[in-house]
This record gives structure tokens, sequence and C-alpha cells, in this order.
């Protein structure tokens, strides 16, 4: 056989080049001789005819570095092809005024999505900032923007982007503290203040010189007081009671009644109540009341007459937190995971049903959930982080793509409030995070780092109140951002 008169070669390629792929086997269309001779080359000799051999590198899109007009579509790419860095990048030409997501996924995780003002340069919007893989802009009809992917290894990838809802915020809207004024100039005390409740057009507060009832401005959120009761009620969970029309407290055992007239406690009567301490949950379509405690909860029926009824406990090993789930139902997290506790049927008591659905027990011990009625999730928040839920169904539930946004992660997370639009707002020591539908998310800091003591959300939806450690009683207005707000999640200082 003839030698060729190559010699030897080895080629160091530079740190942070692309490795180009061996081929398997050669196109079969290739005469026997020249694929035979083909063969004996070295790799690095074949360089030059890698484009007619195994054809040209796929297209990132419709073309490469292409244009995308459409108000939503989906294009691929491939990371093995993605020249320096890893990356592709697209040109999009929104087609009318409004919010567009830019989402990648593919082999791998941790793709990133950027988006860089076509005219001025400046990065408009980063999935980094959102914690996740979605991007979100406010784009003016005709205006573009760069579209780039970093894809973290080689591998194929689809970039879909589609019209998408404003990204929810918290704004602040208030503040008071003891001695502070109110909406009308009014001084208010707050001295050691608790638990929250919204009940007949007012917002009532329990704290340690009694329970105070305001009037909200439905356009400012400002507060107004209206009634005050004395009694030392730092300790109490609050529960209001529509049929009634009055407010329950209860402190571990003690169960009281305030008319929403402004009328003086009275004692609330509970035959059979084994006793005990806990938090309040009303499950007003159910007509009961449940008592979240450390080992069980206790349930209650509302009676006709105004006064409760012992209905049964059911047993929660390390209960951390529970939400309404529907009329008669109830989630509960505890050391053994996500339990649906309901009625049984045959029996006529509350049970438990375990959910293949674990739970990390956080370092500060509670872990708040919430139920979205509108699309049957549940938001968990444990030591792992915050997570959509959807139980019953199969696969391991994903987490929030900005659960890692809060930095040091979530601490001392005590309640979930949910809000019209199926979004969720998280309180935490120091900081709210307020999730969407689509799964991003937007973390506002609390002032001074105030622990939440309470939450309250307005029937409209529009505001939050938030009772903090600190001795504050926190106004929230739940407005969608303005274009000029938006930055794909960054952090806002309250």
């Amino acid at each position: 056989m003839r030698r060729t008169g190559f010699r030897s070669i080895t080629v160091h390629p530079r740190p942070g080049s692309p490795r180009l792929p061996r081929p398997a086997s050669l196109p079969a269309a290739l005469p026997a001789r020249l694929a035979s001779a083909l063969r004996r080359l070295r790799p690095v000799l074949l360089l030059p005819l890698l484009p007619a051999l195994l054809g040209a590198a796929p297209a990132h899109g419709p073309d490469a570095g292409g244009a995308l007009a459409a108000a939503r579509g989906a294009v691929s790419g491939h990371g093995a092809w993605a020249g320096d860095g890893g990356g592709s990048s697209w040109t999009f030409t929104a087609p009318a005024d409004g919010w567009y997501g830019f989402e990648a996924r593919g082999e791998g995780s941790g793709h990133v999505v950027t988006l860089t003002d076509a005219d001025s340069g400046g990065v408009a919007s980063s999935s980094r900032w959102r914690g996740g893989g979605r991007a979100l802009i406010h784009a003016k009809a005709g205006s573009s923007h760069a579209v780039s992917v970093d894809a973290p290894a080689a591998g194929g990838f689809t970039l879909r982007w589609s019209p998408s809802a404003a990204p929810v915020r918290l704004r602040p809207a208030g503040r008071l503290a003891d001695g502070g004024l109110d909406a009308r100039g009014a001084p208010v005390g707050l001295r050691r203040p608790g638990d929250l409740a919204f009940g007949g057009g007012r917002l009532f507060l329990a704290s340690g010189l009694g329970l105070t009832a305001f009037e909200r401005d439905a356009a400012t959120g400002g507060l107004a007081v209206v009634g005050h009761v004395d009694s030392d009620l730092s300790g109490s969970s609050l529960a209001w009671d529509g049929a009634g029309d009055r407010v329950v407290a209860h402190d571990c055992g003690a169960w009281r009644s305030f008319p929403a007239d402004g009328g003086g406690p009275g004692e609330l009567a509970v035959p059979g109540d084994p006793g005990g301490c806990g938090r309040l949950l009303l499950d007003a379509a159910g007509g009961l009341v449940h008592r979240i405690g450390d080992a069980a909860l206790d349930t209650f029926a509302l009676e006709a007459d105004g006064s409760l009824r012992f209905e049964g406990t059911t047993p929660v090993r390390g209960l951390r937190g529970a939400a309404v789930g529907g009329p008669g139902r109830l989630y509960a997290a505890g050391d053994g995971g996500l339990l649906l506790v309901e009625r049984d049927r045959q029996t006529g008591r509350f049970a438990g049903t375990p959910l293949d659905v674990d739970v990390e027990a956080p370092a500060w011990g509670r872990v708040p959930l919430a139920h979205d009625a509108g699309t049957g999730r549940l938001l968990a928040v444990d030591a792992g982080g915050a997570r959509w839920l959807a139980p019953g169904r199969d696969g391991a539930p994903a987490r929030l793509p900005a659960a890692d946004a809060m930095r040091g992660g979530f601490e001392g997370c005590a309640f979930a409030a949910v809000r019209p639009g199926s979004t969720v707002d998280v309180f935490c020591a120091g900081a709210v995070l307020s999730s969407g539908p689509d799964g991003g998310a937007h973390v506002s800091l609390l002032p001074d780092g105030g622990a939440p003591v309470g939450a309250a959300a307005s029937p409209d939806g529009q505001h939050v109140y938030v009772s903090t450690r600190a001795g504050e009683l926190l106004t929230f207005e739940r407005a969608l951002p303005s274009a000029a707000d938006d930055h794909g999640g960054t952090q806002a200082t309250a």
C-alpha cells in the first residue's frame, strides 16, 4: 500500500473552543477508494471537508441568526454548534405593544435567555434575574431586541416565546407604627401587633392593646381606626365568621367572640374542646374552623346559634402548615409529607390521606401552604424553597424557577395568601415572594428586615397587610407594574 507523505501532527485546541464531533461513518455515496483514503487521514485534516461530508451546522430556528416576527412561536438551536460561549441568537421584533416571555429548554438544565435592546445595546431582561429559564420584556410595536440563549452544554434546545401577563409585584403603600397617624390623622396604638383578619369590609388587628378595627380606602389602601376593644390579644389567632358577623379569637383553649358592631368580647362556648394552642383556619364554605397545632389539627363546626361544636382531631406528626383546599377539604404539611384531610364518608370523621409529596422541614418550623381554587394547585414553601404542587398527579412537582432569587434562601416564612389571577404572596423574614401562574417570581424586601406575625389580603385582591415583630403594620399594593418598572423580576426595596 502506498504511503502518503503527510507527517503526524498533534493539535491542542484552545481552552473553551468547541469540540468537533468525529463522524461515526462516512456517507455511503462516496466512492469506496475515496472513503478508504479519508479514513486513513488524521481528523484534523478533515476540517475543511466537514461541511461537505456532514452537511451544514444546524440552523438556529428558521435561519441561523434569523428574525422572529410573530407574537408567538418556537425555534430550535444546538449547543454543539453555538460558537463562542455555547450560545445562539435571533432578533425579535414585537408585532404589537405588550409583554412577551421567552424560555429555552432542552438537553441539560440552566439555559439562560438574555434580551438586548437593538438600539441602545443595553440588556433589557435576563432569565437570570428571575432565577429560571424565562425572561420577560415589555416591547413597543416595531421595536427590536436581540434574543440570545446561553446553552449549558452540547445538545439541542428549543426557544419558545409568546405574549405574557405582566410580572407580579408588591409595592409598599403604607406603614404604621405605634403612635403613628392613620389615614385620617388620628394616632394609632400598635403594641405587640399580632394576627390580622378581614371581614365585613374592615381589617381587624389583634395586639397587646386589644382588637382594633380599621376602615380601608379601596383606592390607596390607607387605614383609619373605626373601633377598638381593650383586651390583651397579642397571642391570639383571629378568624372572621361572616355568618355570625363577628371576629372569633382563640388563645390556647380560650375562645372569645367580638361582634362586628363593636360590642365587647363575649366568652365563646366550645363543648368538648380538648384544648391546646394553635392558629385558626376558617373554612367558610364548609362551615368549619380548624385549629392548627404542633402535632394535630382540631376541627370545629360552626353552629346556627353561634357556638362551635368539636368534630374531632386529626393527628399529624410534626404539623407545620395547612391550607383549605375547598369545602370540607384541608391540605396539611407534616414530617411525613403532605396530607389531604377530609371527612371519611363511612365514619363521618376527619382523616388524613398521605400524598406522594415530601416536605423538607425548615429550621424556622412553619411550612406555608396556599391553595389556588382557580387552578387547583397548591404552593408550598419548605427548606428546599417554593414549589407549585399538583396533588394526586404522577411525577415530581416542579419548584418555582425563582426559588433561589431571595438572598440567602427562604427564612422564617410564615404565611402565604392567594390573590385574584392565581398569584400567591409568601411572607418570610425580611422579604415577600410573589409568584404568578407562569412560575415567575418577584421579591420585595420588608423594611428593617421585619419578620411577619400576621398577614391578610383585602377581598378585592388589591392590597395586603402585614404585621411584623418590629411593631409595624405594613400596607402593600398588589398592582401590576408599568413597563418602566420591570427588569424581569429584579429585587425592589420596600
